[in-house]
């Protein structure tokens, strides 16, 4: 709850504010951020709302996120924060870095994907691990809800904040106020044109965290680290941004600042920056990527040594639900975009040595850009040997159709590798039971999540579980 200092009787909840004009008109608000620009008939609706009490601006997400920091004491001022940014890879970095600053002994906040969670180090000196977690809903909370996450931060003793800024976060002006002290950049490629509509409105939104957010942020040391690993993103965000004044800037690119000495399904050998090796069970060059971007920022803006980093990092349990290992040949990947898909199955692929085979399970959510259900299709048909296509959240739409959708990019050469199974549970445990034991299974799509929504109810569902009560059962089965 933030109290705002203006409105002192007067408490903002998350969900229930409404801040603007796109809002549903029945919505139970307090206080009304109202564009200036609206139109009569608008203004009059959104006045007329109980006793909310009013605010107009020109920006109303600018004057939201300024007047939510002012409400929570500005605490963003007194915290180290770090914004990361991407298609992929944001979970991914900001568990790394959480990792590292708590295992070096700072107390850590992350934000993202997986809710917040505070970190510190162990009691036995080995690494760190999470005292605290709580689910959000939200990738980037709304400004409100985050600005007293910070307050709380500053309460419990954290002084860093490492976060997930989504583009829509950026567009609608979640980090309003935050006062930030690096951005990182990760990667473009296609995903949310449901809501940009165009892959160069995605890439400006993109763009913001260090044209806008960064410059206006009042830290003395700022720092962004721009990745970037593809023509793509190149094209999309290294000549978009201009100059940074006051930032320092360090653009990294495959090959320039990293290589990976070595990869297998068992862990990754990196040389990073010229200043030495890091010894990784993380698997897959995206991780390699992850890491180096991570270990870029905590250089630059904490002057963390690789030998240190390195050390911290050898006791790394990995991301939930990111090419998580369940058993000996089975993983489970958030991987929802075309990218992403393309990253992991691609890695297995360069990885294996022998004649086993890549089985994939992986669907595409409902209500989202359908853009991208064709071009994973095909890349599934690409890579795998086997091709399980099935449902990940429906949502409203009906679950068959999405599939026919994704079967239509998988191109004819690869048909034969096809299997189309409408119900999640049931495609895993054909895909385990039609699999020889040397065979590999991943599943896409959900990693961490431990629900699945249909229709417009979320149902308890993890294919976490999915594996592990086949696996079992296959053991009971054998004696």
């Amino acid at each position: 709850m933030i109290r705002f200092n203006k409105f002192p009787e007067l408490q903002l909840r998350g969900r229930r504010l409404v801040w603007d004009t796109r809002q549903s008109e029945g919505a139970d608000a307090e206080i009304v951020y109202l564009n200036s620009s609206a139109s009569l008939d608008v203004s009059t609706k959104l006045r007329g709302r109980l006793a909310a009490a009013e605010v107009v601006a020109d920006d109303v997400v600018t004057r939201l996120g300024r007047d939510s920091s002012e409400a929570a004491g500005f605490p963003s001022r007194r915290l180290c924060v770090i914004g990361v940014t991407g298609t992929n890879g944001k979970t991914s970095g900001t568990h790394i870095m959480a990792y590292a600053l708590a295992a070096l002994g700072k107390r850590v906040m992350q934000i993202g994907t997986l809710g917040v969670q505070v970190w510190e180090k162990r009691p036995d000196h080995v690494g760190a691990h999470i005292v605290f977690s709580e689910e959000t809903g939200f990738t980037t909370p709304q400004a409100p809800s985050l600005h007293d996450l910070f307050r709380q931060a500053l309460e419990a003793g954290v002084t860093h904040v490492v976060m997930e800024v989504s583009s829509h976060a950026l567009i609608l002006g979640r980090v309003s106020g935050v006062e930030f002290d690096g951005g990182i950049f990760t990667n473009l490629s296609q995903d949310h044109l449901d809501f940009h509509g165009t892959m160069e409105a995605y890439g400006a939104a993109k763009r913001l965290l260090f044209s806008r957010e960064l410059l206006i942020s009042s830290k003395k040391r700022k720092v962004a680290v721009i990745g970037l690993p593809d023509q793509m993103s190149e094209s999309f965000f290294a000549n978009g941004i201009g100059e940074l004044p006051g930032v320092t800037r360090r653009d990294l690119r495959i090959g320039e600042f990293f290589s990976v000495d070595a990869a297998s399904l068992s862990g990754l050998e990196l040389s990073l920056g010229g200043h030495g090796k890091l010894q990784t069970t993380l698997i897959g060059v995206h991780n390699a990527w992850n890491l180096a971007l991570s270990f870029a920022m905590l250089e630059s803006l904490e002057g963390i040594a690789l030998a240190d980093f390195s050390r911290v990092m050898a006791s790394y349990p990995g991301i939930p639900g990111r090419f998580e290992r369940i058993g000996t040949h089975c993983f489970v990947d958030y991987a929802h975009t075309p990218d992403a898909l393309e990253k992991v199955l691609s890695t297995l692929r360069t990885t294996l040595r022998g004649d086993e085979k890549i089985v994939v399970v992986f669907g595409c959510g409902g209500d989202r850009d359908r853009g991208k259900r064709r071009q994973m299709g095909q890349i599934a048909g690409q890579w795998a040997d086997v091709v399980w296509v099935t449902s990940d959240n429906p949502r409203t739409e009906d679950p068959q159709s999405i599939l026919d959708q994704i079967v239509v990019g998988v191109e004819a050469k690869d048909r034969l590798k096809l299997r189309i199974c409408v119900d999640r549970a049931e495609a895993i445990r054909r895909a385990l039971e039609e699999s020889r034991p040397i065979d590999v299974l991943i599943v896409c799509g959900k990693g961490h999540e431990s629900y699945q929504i249909i229709g417009t109810e979320k149902f308890p569902f993890s294919d976490q579980d999915c594996i592990k009560t086949y696996l079992k059962s296959s053991l009971d089965a054998r004696g």
